[in-house]
């Protein structure tokens, strides 16, 4: 390794920066976070967790999807058949996917339900960046009050 870093500080013509590990979190309160909290929220907003879409949701989507068949009929030659508007709001209600994570296993999903649960701490997303913030609750609710 040192002779790959000496190659490249020759390459370079002088220091060479190296990138370190990048924390997936930031922590502005006094809690130190369990080992499984500290894995999954250093994972960030890299985690790829998707949650499973609500029925309601899939419906008015369907809803719409039907509003926009029937202007196309109306204003072209399209058809469709008396069965459609049925089976699709069918479809609307039933699950397709696998919607758990190959990720977050048991562990860590309950790891960040114990978290998630803490009324003294919450858990925001960082502006610019994919990682978490940890901040007091009330150091949350005054600066959002003087925001706002």
């Amino acid at each position: 390794m040192r002779t790959i870093t000496k190659k490249l500080i020759a390459l370079n013509g002088g220091k060479l920066r190296l990138l370190q590990e990048k924390e997936g979190y930031i922590n502005l309160t006094s809690y130190t976070p369990t080992p499984e909290e500290d894995e999954i929220l250093k994972m960030g907003l890299n985690s790829h967790y998707i949650t499973r879409p609500r029925s309601l949701d899939k419906c008015l989507e369907i809803e719409y999807l039907m509003d926009n068949i029937r202007r196309q009929e109306n204003l072209s030659n399209l058809r469709t058949t008396d069965a459609l508007q049925p089976l699709l709001l069918a479809e609307a209600l039933t699950d397709r996917g696998n919607y758990k994570s190959n990720i977050i296993d048991r562990r860590l999903r309950e790891a960040a339900k114990q978290l998630r649960e803490r009324e003294d701490i919450t858990v925001r997303r960082a502006d610019k960046t994919a990682a978490f913030v940890l901040i007091n609750t009330e150091d949350y609710h005054r600066k959002s009050d003087w925001i706002f």
